[in-house]
């Protein structure tokens, strides 16, 4: 069931009992920091037009015994070429459709983005604090040792194992393949708190960039808050195989693309593990396709 958020509602409980948060698990640790969640600073590759300003005076220009006039470039105005980038006015205009034939055709929408509140509250059982840092460590989960990785040999055998741990590539939507390595922290021999691995969406795979897309998916044992920043309209509550969800999509989509990233976190109760997707220049509907396939 997907919750419209879009009136700012702030709370939507679909689930009966409340997701455990810091020292409410049913483990003795609920949740670590020796991970931590990739932030993103996504940016598109536009072109940064310089023209010749009509009225600036060159050297060809400049009169006899006049000091020389260095030649001056100025950005060139929006309605023509696109949007200056430094302005942190310019908004929407109400009812208009992006148009990504422009340059910068994407800042009034981040800078309406950035003048909304970011969400904060329960949504889905879940408690969402932008503001939220976790300050544990690897002895906190494994107190006396710490959290360790497994040899390098078994790092990818461990992290496709079946399991509530296990992120398995072939399970993935078309057009992603893995990049770097995974990481797995363990306590002691076999007992796994965090796998995570990068994906790579190649051009042209759905809810996707036209360049394609990065992803990352996390796993973690316990749950805890969640710090993804977003206004109240970019989130909305979902289920996936009857667990609940919470999903922010980018700033803005467009027909030919989007700006910005896409998070999703889903709760395992009968596990107690925390999954989580990041897609940057990936639409909601990629990184809920991610999450259904880790889960499935």
């Amino acid at each position: 069931e997907r919750i419209d958020l879009s009136r700012h509602l702030v709370e939507a409980v679909v689930v009966k009992s409340p997701i455990p948060v810091l020292g409410e698990s049913r483990r003795p640790v609920a949740i670590i920091g020796a991970v931590a969640l990739v932030a993103f600073a996504v940016s598109f590759a536009v072109p940064y037009w310089l023209v010749r300003d009509e009225n600036t005076v060159t050297r060809a220009q400049a009169p006899s015994g006049t000091p020389e006039a260095k030649p001056e470039q100025t950005r060139p105005p929006g309605p023509v070429f696109g949007i200056d980038p430094d302005d942190t006015d310019v908004t929407p205009v109400p009812g208009s459709t992006p148009d990504t034939s422009r340059a910068f055709w994407y800042i009034p929408y981040v800078n309406a983005d950035n003048k909304r509140p970011p969400f904060r509250g329960t949504l889905n059982g879940f408690v969402v604090d932008p503001d939220w840092v976790d300050q544990r460590t690897g002895f906190d989960a494994c107190p006396g040792e710490g959290l360790r990785e497994p040899p390098p040999d078994e790092l990818i055998a461990t992290v496709v194992q079946p399991g509530p741990f296990s992120i398995d590539p072939a399970k993935l939507p078309p057009g992603l393949t893995p990049f770097l390595a995974p990481t797995v922290l363990v306590c002691k021999a076999a007992d796994i708190w965090i796998t995570q691995w990068s994906f790579a969406a190649k051009p042209g795979t759905a809810g996707a960039n036209p360049g394609g897309a990065t992803l990352f998916v996390t796993r973690t044992r316990g749950a805890r808050t969640i710090n993804y920043r977003a206004p109240s309209d970019r989130w909305s509550a979902t289920s996936i195989g009857g667990r609940p969800a919470i999903i922010s999509g980018p700033v803005v989509t467009a027909e030919k693309g989007q700006f910005g990233s896409c998070y999703l976190a889903v709760y395992d109760f009968d596990h107690d593990v925390l999954t989580e997707v990041v897609g940057a220049s990936a639409n909601a509907s990629l990184c809920l396709a991610v999450a259904e396939g880790v889960l499935r």
